[in-house]
């Protein structure tokens, strides 16, 4: 899914739902209502036009990659998501 805000351009939203069959989810303008929509999807990456954004990674996602151990896919997505700072959004972790 995507999740988009009024900033989005009304076409790229009807590219995404009927070029690439996508649902969009459509929320009011603010971090706030993105990153409440974002929760409800497994991997979410969101952010608004200004840059504010971040990514974020669903517990029960993260503990089905954590069971493909020796799969190297699995293994850089947590390696994402270790330096990830979701708090922030505008910077990695400091390690």
């Amino acid at each position: 899914g995507v999740i988009q805000t009024a900033y989005a351009n009304g076409s790229s939203t009807r590219f995404l739902e009927s070029e690439l069959g996508l649902n969009v989810v459509k929320t009011k303008t603010g971090v706030k209502h993105l990153h409440k929509a974002a929760l409800d999807f497994d991997v979410s990456v969101y952010f608004e036009a200004n840059g504010h954004g971040t990514v974020l990674f669903a517990d029960t996602f993260l503990e089905s990659l954590r069971q493909l151990e020796g799969n190297e896919s699995a293994e850089h997505l947590l390696n994402i998501a270790t330096i990830v700072n979701p708090s922030i959004g505008d910077a990695l972790s400091i390690l």
